[in-house]
Protein backbone atom coordinates (compact mmCIF):
# COMPACT_ATOMS: atom_id res chain seq x y z
CA UNK A 1 0.00 0.00 0.00
CA UNK A 2 2.92 2.31 0.65
CA UNK A 3 4.99 1.41 -2.40
CA UNK A 4 7.98 0.37 -0.34
CA UNK A 5 10.05 -2.64 -1.33
CA UNK A 6 11.18 -5.50 0.90
CA UNK A 7 13.77 -7.98 -0.30
CA UNK A 8 14.20 -11.63 0.65
CA UNK A 9 16.99 -14.03 -0.20
CA UNK A 10 15.61 -17.56 0.00
CA UNK A 11 16.35 -21.05 -1.27
CA UNK A 12 14.44 -22.27 -4.30
CA UNK A 13 12.88 -24.97 -2.12
CA UNK A 14 11.58 -22.63 0.61
CA UNK A 15 7.80 -22.68 0.95
CA UNK A 16 6.29 -19.29 0.34
CA UNK A 17 4.26 -19.61 3.55
CA UNK A 18 7.54 -19.08 5.44
CA UNK A 19 8.21 -15.90 3.47
CA UNK A 20 4.64 -14.70 4.07
CA UNK A 21 4.93 -15.27 7.84
CA UNK A 22 8.28 -13.48 8.00
CA UNK A 23 6.95 -10.53 6.03
CA UNK A 24 3.86 -10.22 8.22
CA UNK A 25 6.03 -10.32 11.35
CA UNK A 26 8.34 -7.60 10.04
CA UNK A 27 5.40 -5.38 9.14
CA UNK A 28 3.47 -6.06 12.34
CA UNK A 29 0.34 -7.31 10.60
CA UNK A 30 -1.58 -10.55 10.86
CA UNK A 31 -0.61 -13.01 8.16
CA UNK A 32 -4.25 -13.65 7.30
CA UNK A 33 -4.85 -9.97 6.55
CA UNK A 34 -2.48 -9.80 3.58
CA UNK A 35 -2.46 -11.37 0.14
CA UNK A 36 0.56 -12.10 -2.03
CA UNK A 37 0.26 -11.93 -5.80
CA UNK A 38 2.52 -12.85 -8.70
CA UNK A 39 1.41 -11.42 -12.05
CA UNK A 40 -2.02 -10.74 -10.53
CA UNK A 41 -2.53 -14.32 -9.32
CA UNK A 42 -2.64 -15.25 -5.64
CA UNK A 43 0.34 -17.32 -4.49
CA UNK A 44 -0.46 -20.46 -2.50
CA UNK A 45 1.52 -20.96 0.71
CA UNK A 46 2.80 -24.37 -0.35
CA UNK A 47 4.37 -22.98 -3.54
CA UNK A 48 8.14 -22.56 -3.77
CA UNK A 49 10.28 -20.25 -5.91
CA UNK A 50 11.06 -23.31 -8.03
CA UNK A 51 7.41 -24.22 -8.66
CA UNK A 52 6.60 -20.55 -9.36
CA UNK A 53 9.61 -20.35 -11.71
CA UNK A 54 10.82 -17.23 -9.90
CA UNK A 55 14.09 -15.64 -10.96
CA UNK A 56 16.33 -13.11 -9.23
CA UNK A 57 14.68 -9.71 -8.88
CA UNK A 58 11.16 -11.01 -9.62
CA UNK A 59 8.53 -8.96 -7.82
CA UNK A 60 5.70 -10.25 -5.66
CA UNK A 61 2.94 -7.83 -4.79
CA UNK A 62 1.49 -7.71 -1.30
CA UNK A 63 -1.95 -6.28 -0.63
CA UNK A 64 -3.93 -5.76 2.53
CA UNK A 65 -7.12 -7.74 2.25
CA UNK A 66 -10.06 -5.40 2.06
CA UNK A 67 -13.52 -6.48 2.95
CA UNK A 68 -16.05 -4.73 0.81
CA UNK A 69 -19.30 -3.38 2.05
CA UNK A 70 -22.34 -1.81 0.61
CA UNK A 71 -24.43 1.12 1.65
Amino acid sequence: QTGEETFFKIKRSTKMSKVFATYAGRKGVQEGSIRFLLDGERIPGDATPKTLELEDQDQIDCMLEQTGGSF
